[in-house]
Formats: C-alpha cells, sequence, structure tokens
C-alpha cells in the first residue's frame, strides 16, 4: 500500500491539495454552520468541546477569504496573500471546478513529474501569477482561484511529455494557446461564468500561469538533456 502511494504521490498529493481547496470553500457557501453542542452532555465533556471548537472554526472560515486572497492595498503589509490567494474561492462551484481540475491533472501527470517539481511549480506559478498581477494588472484589486496555477501545471506537464506523443501534445498545445489568444480578444465575454462563480474570470492569471508553465517545462527539458550529454558513453 505504502509503495503504490509513493509511486502516485503527485496523484495523492493533488487529491489532498483538492480536499483542502473544498474544504476552504464550504462555510462561506453556506454548507455548514455553527451548530449546538448534544443536548443533556455535561458542559465539559468532549462532545461540548469540540462543538465549541467547531463553532470557532466556521465562525471565523467567512473571515478567512478577506485575510487570505490577494487584495492589491494590502500586498504590502501582507505578503502572504501572493500564495494563498491561489487556494481560496468565492464559492463551492468555483473550488469544485479547480479541485477537479487539479485531481485530474494530478492523475494524468502522476509519473512524468516528481512530487519535488509538481509541488515547486504550484508555488512558482503562484508567485508569477501574483507578481504579474501587480505588475500589468493594476486594475485588478482582488483576486482568488486556482485556475492559473492549473494552467502551470498543464502546460509544463504537456511540454515534460511532449517527446512521448509529440504530435497529440503539439495539437493540445496549440489549441491551449489558440484559447488564450481568444481569451485576451474582444469577442471573450470574462463573465460567461457569472453565475457559478459570482464574479467575472481573470484571463490575465491564465497567461501568466501557462507561461510559467511553459518556461518550466522547457527547463526541464534542457536540464535533462544537459544531463545526459555529461554522462560517460558506454
Amino acid at each position: 500500500m505504502l509503495k503504490a502511494v509513493r509511486a502516485n504521490a503527485v496523484f495523492a498529493v493533488s487529491l489532498i491539495l483538492a480536499v483542502l481547496v473544498l474544504v476552504l470553500s464550504l462555510p462561506s457557501a453556506g454548507f455548514v454552520r455553527p451548530v449546538p453542542p448534544p443536548a443533556g452532555v455535561f458542559s465539559l465533556s468532549y462532545w461540548h468541546v469540540f462543538a465549541a471548537q467547531l463553532n470557532l472554526w466556521l465562525i471565523l472560515s467567512p473571515q478567512l477569504l478577506n485575510t487570505l486572497s490577494y487584495i492589491r492595498p494590502l500586498l504590502g503589509s501582507e505578503c502572504w496573500r501572493v500564495l494563498t490567494a491561489h487556494f481560496m474561492h468565492l464559492n463551492e462551484h468555483h473550488a469544485l471546478m479547480n479541485a477537479a481540475g487539479l485531481g485530474m491533472l494530478g492523475y494524468y501527470f502522476r509519473h512524468d513529474l516528481s512530487l519535488r517539481s509538481w509541488l515547486g511549480l504550484m508555488v512558482v506559478s503562484s508567485l508569477t501569477i501574483s507578481l504579474g498581477l501587480w505588475l500589468w494588472q493594476p486594475q485588478l484589486i482582488g483576486y482568488v482561484g486556482l485556475s492559473g496555477v492549473l494552467h502551470a501545471l498543464l502546460y509544463a506537464g504537456l511540454v515534460r511529455t511532449w517527446k512521448e506523443m509529440p504530435w497529440i501534445n503539439s495539437l493540445v498545445l496549440a489549441l491551449l494557446l489558440g484559447r488564450l489568444v481568444w481569451e485576451h480578444s474582444p469577442a471573450y465575454d470574462p463573465n460567461y461564468l457569472q453565475a457559478w462563480i459570482h464574479a467575472p474570470v481573470a484571463p490575465a492569471a491564465h497567461f501568466y500561469g501557462a507561461m510559467t508553465g511553459l518556461a518550466w517545462g522547457l527547463c526541464s527539458l534542457v536540464l535533462d538533456w544537459r544531463r545526459a550529454r555529461a554522462l560517460p558513453a558506454a
């Protein structure tokens, strides 16, 4: 069992992070609310303490969105937001879409990227997306969501596995790049998911994530090529 988990560490960690994303969205979505302790139970009992702790978490959880989101005027004094914002979501629909995407990418690329690379890319892309939004999207005051990071993982995985399926990966990359161009054209409506996520889509985050993933994937291939050249000939 442990061997199987290690062999699929990327997928396992992706599932854990997907669950975390969903859990963080539950209180604000209204699925869970503070609950009273069971009737007739002594006030110092385990269940009473548990209910008190649960209530405290549920009361504080709606504030997490304000505390951990990308809010431009607060980034100077609260720098953690450039990372944490990507794991916060506006509602359960927003979280479910991104959690499902993370799980699927983790499964598909579970043997193609190491866990270190997978987590490293998630952190690096979170930072580069936030930096890109800060430098080139001054009109964007607030942002949350994992979609930009998912773009980074997808592009890096496709570049990384290009040698295995060059034609298919080239076609998929061409389609994805075409979509990026479309998202930045007048024909694109950023409000097409408004009814689901209660906010417009931020195409710029997708672009910065995609460029980070492309650069990461290409750099990893160059490093592999250099390592192969450094090996002594048989």
